[in-house]
């Protein structure tokens, strides 16, 4: 099974064609390269891979940890995981 880490790695290269050497759980998104607009391309892209809705009401993401950490809880209440 897929963890959502490795997921969201596969994602993040595919879409955005960034080297996953970048993609460490305390990088920031903009260290990754991802941009806040890029950030609301990867929700819609993980909500669809996952069949999830992801409430964005005042998310605060710091690094890649924090959005990992954010769709675990999501799937879970979800019934997704």
């Amino acid at each position: 099974m897929t963890t959502t880490a490795e997921l969201l790695t596969r994602l993040i290269c595919e879409k955005f064609e960034i080297d996953p050497a970048k993609i460490t759980p305390q990088a920031t998104l903009e260290d990754i390269g991802i941009d806040s607009l890029d950030t609301f391309d990867l929700v819609f892209a993980v909500e669809d891979e996952l069949d999830i809705k992801i409430e964005n009401d005042n998310v605060k993401l710091s690094n890649f940890q924090d959005l990992v950490d954010l769709i675990d809880r999501v799937r879970a209440q979800q019934g997704k995981a």
